[in-house]
């Protein structure tokens, strides 16, 4: 249980760092 909660946190923190990524390309350009 605690391994998948770690996963999920994980993940979520990932993807968040992947739109903020996205969101300063898109303001570069």
């Amino acid at each position: 249980f605690f391994f998948f909660f770690f996963d999920l946190i994980l993940g979520v923190i990932l993807i968040l760092f992947k739109r903020k990524s996205y969101e300063s390309n898109t303001k570069h350009h």
